[in-house]
């Protein structure tokens, strides 16, 4: 094998990379920002079931989720 083609090789590996790596590092803080996320949703299911099982009268499912929808919405810009 000649010494040009390795050379060439290790150029064509070296340059994808180098293309890849900003492609990885973005790939990896989606994965951090979707597992926060996921952390998040967990505290919303978990207030939800503790409110289903431990309020006076157990509320519908859908009331608590609409209300929870409406609370997020107002804290938007209007």
């Amino acid at each position: 094998m000649s010494q040009g083609w390795k050379t060439s090789v290790t150029a064509a590996v070296l340059v994808a990379l180098v293309i890849s790596a900003p492609w990885g590092r973005a790939q990896a803080k989606r994965a951090a920002e979707d597992e926060a996320l996921y952390k998040e949703l967990e505290l919303f299911s978990d207030a939800l079931s503790i409110v289903q099982s431990d309020y006076v009268e157990e509320p519908e499912a859908q009331q608590l989720i609409y209300g929870a929808l409406k609370g997020m919405l107002a804290t938007l810009d209007p």
